[in-house]
């Protein structure tokens, strides 16, 4: 190691002591620290001691400076110029303290792009959405009586800011006969904090990917990553680089550029580059001074099938198993539990177990997530069971592995999960046992300009129901930026039937787009021709008609209106002359704090946004979505849950005497509630008060101004202009300039102003203070 650098009179030449040195110290500098010739602008306050320089570790650290733990004294200080690897020089004419530093006494410079996480709480009020689809429908019009039908699908939210109660169900009437079912009744407790929920009711188990869900009734405690939408789940690539002059680095993805910046010399590291699922290439581009040009190529296969190291997941149920779903409103059977759990144990590989038990059926089962690099990813999993059949104990074992890899343009995945002996599980117990393979294989081949080719093979092999084998294929392509042709068919092997369909689109202006179909095979022959607006979603119109002829003739039209309330869909259709028909309507209810409002369906949570006045535009995301009706209040639907959602109005909506303080707000919503967004403008007087001296001339522009009642302190414009926000009482004000000094007192106007003007005061004298 160097000996420690010896400073002599260094405050004579460096910096004034900042405040009285420590005993023992000789005097403190403050000093810009330099490394390798560049600067972070980090200032540090080094202590001189006998001659050597101390700094605090944590600013040499800001400057990239590596230290050891051990290399820290109790006040933790370090002489840098004791240290190996560092030689250290005081230039106290400029204040700088600089550093030549080996690579090894040199931290990487981290770039981190995960974007920041949303921290904002959410919030719910208390309130009720009741959704609806109804529907009427006729088979024959020319047989109303016996042929019209009847149907209503229901679902029921009550939220509050802790729980949300739903419940779902449907009703049908049909030639006399009726019947209403219920579907789902839970109540729901989300944590977002932990990354939790609690499901009280009707709930479906967790599982893997080589497992069955189940539905239930009881209680279950889960992990709910969308409970934090902005977290990412799955590992990212990342990049290590070094270079010993100031660059410029820029990382692209798959030829698109999502980072760009500055890195001082020496090692550096870029974390977390933003991937979508599937396999890539990221670039690095490294540019010097010179304009050197140094690139450096990643290949990366990202997959949500993996979790990042640490990260862990669950789900646990206990409850009563549900049968006839869908026919029977309360139908269940035993009792049963089921649990779920992964866990990150790198980024290169997950671990997950699943169980059940019941009394008829107990099962166990262990796998694994391996990443294979930029190749792909690989799952394997293997279970057991044991169950009782007719008095009998049965075994069973289950196998699985999955493989997706993607070189592109080739992508290929497939998947074999086989059972031997009796494996059984809950899904069993009123349902079909597991099958003994099912086998799935399949490639993409992305053309580029010359389109995509897709295969596929399915096999699945059950006993007692024999066995099904699918072999699939497809082509699209798109061109001339509005021709879309492709063609798919599948072939059954089993049964040796086979069917094809080669189909083309065109988009017209107008958003118009016509199609034409031709669909053959063993058993059908048919083809069509049709064409369609599309309706936009916010609100609008739009139909689709078709015909088409082969084993017979069918002509349909169909219209869609989506308005603020709801919408409505409307359809007529003709088969070898028998003419039927279909109506539906759907939308929802919404009653919170006070207010209610038929809308459309809510897709995912609602705001209440109260403006104070009618006619009010209101944006979401700088995007008009709403106008405030007569009371001053829309309601907005498609909020995303646990989200920051900006809602903001436009102030020029408002008259010019109303001070519009907040004009928006960022509402981070409860999934399936609501929320309040108040925007409402308090309730303000504005004056423009015009002051003037006693010799006829304006105080000078500029002045400060102090009003008595408030002490807030404002500043005197032109022509002795001042504009008071609120001025609700008599107040006195007094007036400081450059020259001398002035009180006056104002009052507010003796009639309500207009809506649309700022009432006017004075001029009223500004009597100039005794000198």
């Amino acid at each position: 190691a160097t000996t420690p650098l010896t400073v002599r009179h260094a405050t004579a030449h460096a910096a004034t002591a900042s405040h009285a040195a420590a005993p023992g110290d000789n005097g403190q500098l403050l000093l810009e620290l330099w490394v390798n010739n560049h600067t972070r602008h980090v200032i540090a306050r080094v202590v001189e001691r006998d001659g050597v320089l101390w700094a605090r570790e944590s600013d040499l650290a800001a400057a990239g400076i590596k230290i050891d733990s051990a290399e820290v004294n109790a006040e933790g200080l370090v002489a840098p110029a004791s240290l190996r690897g560092l030689q250290v020089q005081l230039v106290g004419s400029q204040q700088e303290l600089r550093i030549i530093a080996e690579k090894s006494r040199l931290a990487p410079q981290i770039f981190d792009l995960e974007p920041p996480r949303i921290h904002a709480p959410s919030s719910a009020g208390i309130g009720f959405i009741g959704q609806y689809d109804l529907a009427g429908t006729i088979d024959d019009l020319h047989r109303i009586g016996r042929g019209a039908a009847l149907g209503a699908a229901l679902a029921g939210t009550v939220f509050t800011p802790w729980v949300t109660l739903t419940s779902s169900g449907f009703a049908q009437t049909q030639s006399g006969a009726s019947r209403a079912t219920r579907l789902d009744t839970t109540m729901e407790l989300d944590e977002p904090g932990a990354l939790r929920h609690w499901l009280v009711g009707d709930a479906i188990s967790g599982g893997l990917d080589w497992s069955r869900s189940v539905r239930f009734a009881g209680l279950q405690l889960a992990t709910d990553f969308s409970l934090q939408p902005d977290l990412v789940t799955m590992p990212l690539p990342g990049f290590f680089g070094d270079n010993a002059v100031p660059t410029t680095v820029d990382v692209f993805v798959n030829a698109a550029r999502v980072f760009e910046t500055d890195v001082d010399p020496g090692p550096f590291r870029i974390d977390n580059i933003p991937v979508i699922t599937g396999g890539g290439q990221v670039s690095i581009v490294v540019r010097d001074v010179l304009g050197r040009e140094t690139v450096a190529q990643l290949p990366y296969f990202a997959t949500d099938a993996l979790l990042r190291q640490g990260l862990s997941s669950y789900a646990f149920d206990i409850g009563f198993l549900r049968r006839s779903y869908g026919l029977q409103s309360f139908d269940y059977g035993e009792a049963a539990a089921t649990g779920t759990f992964r866990f990150g144990a790198a980024d290169w590989l997950t671990l997950e177990t699943h169980g059940e038990v019941s009394k008829a059926v107990r099962l166990g089962g262990a796998g694994a997530v391996f990443s294979l690099g930029s190749f792909g990813a690989m799952q394997v999993a293997a279970a057991a069971s044991d169950s009782d059949e007719f008095g009998r104990r049965r075994h069973g074992a289950l196998a699985s592995l999955s493989i997706t890899s993607e070189w592109r343009p080739v992508r290929f995945f497939g998947s074999v999960v086989a059972t031997s002996g009796a494996y059984r599980d809950l899904a069993t117990i009123d349902g079909i046992p597991p099958a003994r393979l099912q086998m799935q294989l399949g490639t993409n081949l992305n053309l580029a300009d010359r389109g995509s080719l897709a295969a596929s093979w399915i096999e699945m092999r059950r006993d007692g129901q024999g066995d099904t084998r699918l072999a699939t294929a497809s082509y699209t392509i798109s061109f001339a930026d509005r021709w879309y042709l492709g063609a798919t068919g599948f072939y059954n092997c089993t049964d040796r039937v086979w069917e094809a369909e080669l189909f083309l689109s065109i988009a017209f202006d107008g958003d118009l787009i016509g199609h034409a179909t031709v669909h053959t095979g063993s058993h059908t022959n048919e083809e069509e021709i049709g064409l369609g607006k599309s309706v936009n979603p916010d609100g609008g119109f739009g139909y689709r008609l078709s015909a088409s002829t082969g084993d017979a003739d069918i002509e349909q039209g169909e219209a869609t209106w989506i308005g603020r309330h709801g919408s409505i869909d409307a359809a007529l259709s003709s088969v070898d002359g028998r003419v039927a028909g279909r109506l539906t309507a759907s939308g929802a209810i919404v009653a919170m704090d006070g207010s209610l409002f038929a809308t459309q369906a809510p897709n995912g949570a609602v705001a209440l946004v109260r403006t104070g006045e009618q006619g009010t535009r209101i944006y979401r995301e700088n995007r008009q979505v709403a106008t405030a009706d007569e009371d001053g209040e829309a309601l907005l639907t498609g909020l995303v849950p646990y989200s920051e959602n900006k809602i903001s109005v436009d102030p020029r909506d408002y008259s010019l005497s109303t001070i519009v303080e907040t004009s928006q707000k960022i509402v981070v919503p409860r999934r399936q509630s609501g929320a309040v967004v108040d925007l409402v403008p308090v309730g303000r007087h504005p004056v423009l008060i015009v002051l003037y001296l006693q010799d006829g001339s304006f105080p000078p522009a500029g002045a400060r101004v102090t009003l008595d009642d408030s002490g807030d302190a404002v500043v005197l414009g032109r022509d002795g202009e001042l504009f008071i926000a609120d001025l609700r009482h008599p107040v006195n004000g007094h007036v400081e300039y450059a020259h001398g000094s002035c009180r006056f007192a104002a009052a507010p106007p003796p009639t309500p102003p207009s809506p649309d003007t700022i009432p006017r005061i004075g001029p009223l004298a500004c009597s100039r203070d005794a000198p």
